[in-house]
C-alpha cells in the first residue's frame, strides 16, 4: 500500500501518519529522511529480513526533494514492484 501524505497543514498529515503506523502495529517501521536516497528505499523494499517481512517505510520529503524521478532511475518500477506485506508512507511538508 502506497500512501501520500502532503499540504501545509502539517500538524493534520502527521496526525494522519500516526493514524496509520498505529494501524500496523506488527510492521517494522523504518524513517528514511534527510540523508536516505532511492537506494535506501529500494534496500528496504525489496530486501529480505530473517526477522520481519511486513515493513512500514516512512519517506520524509522524496518527491520536494526529487530523490524519485518516474523518467529516468526506475522509481516506475519500483513504485509498481512494492509487495503486499510492505507499506509505504510519502510524508511531505509542501503541497505536492
Amino acid at each position: 500500500m502506497i500512501y501520500v501524505l502532503y499540504g501545509e497543514a502539517t500538524e493534520a498529515s502527521y496526525l494522519r501518519l500516526i493514524q496509520i503506523a498505529t494501524q500496523h502495529p506488527n510492521h517494522l517501521k523504518i524513517n528514511l529522511i534527510g540523508q536516505h536516497t532511492w537506494d535506501d528505499l529500494y534496500l528496504n523494499l525489496f530486501s529480505e529480513d530473517l526477522v520481519e517481512s511486513q515493513k512500514l517505510i516512512i519517506c520524509e520529503n522524496f518527491l520536494k526533494d526529487k530523490k524519485l524521478n518516474f523518467s529516468t532511475d526506475g522509481s516506475a518500477v519500483l513504485v509498481k514492484g512494492i509487495a503486499k506485506d510492505k507499506t509505504v508512507i510519502f510524508h511531505e511538508k509542501w503541497q505536492v
